[in-house]
């Protein structure tokens, strides 16, 4: 099970529970809980600690029922931040090309600021 598995697994053990209700619990915003349960946000670890202790249930608990694969994974940051990075590379290889026409209408600051850009390309 992935983690927001585990959460409906949880939730489903309590009658009547309402989403809302565990967002609230766990110190989270709806925003917050939905992104968590769409695997777009890590989950925070006070929330953790605070949706155990809602549960009543341990971590050693929790994290049973969490496949080996879930428990492999990465953090979702760190693979955002992986795909932020590699797309930055792409573009900084990609050169900046000015046509005839752009130079003829840069002057003074805008011409030295383009100038810049091309040398921190190449430079970077």
């Amino acid at each position: 099970m992935t983690i927001p598995q585990a959460i409906e697994h949880l939730i489903k053990t309590k009658p009547r529970m309402r989403r809302i209700d565990l967002a609230e619990a766990m110190n989270l915003t709806q925003g917050s809980f939905l992104k968590v349960m769409r695997e777009e946000k890590d989950l925070p670890f006070l929330a953790a600690v605070k949706l155990l202790d809602f549960f009543k249930i341990s971590l050693e608990d929790f994290v049973g029922l969490l496949s080996q694969e879930q428990l492999d994974q990465p953090e979702i940051l760190r693979i955002k931040y992986a795909k932020r990075l590699e797309r930055l590379r792409e573009e900084r290889e990609i050169p900046r090309t000015i046509t005839a026409e752009e130079l003829d209408q840069i002057t003074g600051r805008e011409l030295m600021a383009s100038v810049m850009e091309v040398l921190r390309s190449k430079m970077f």
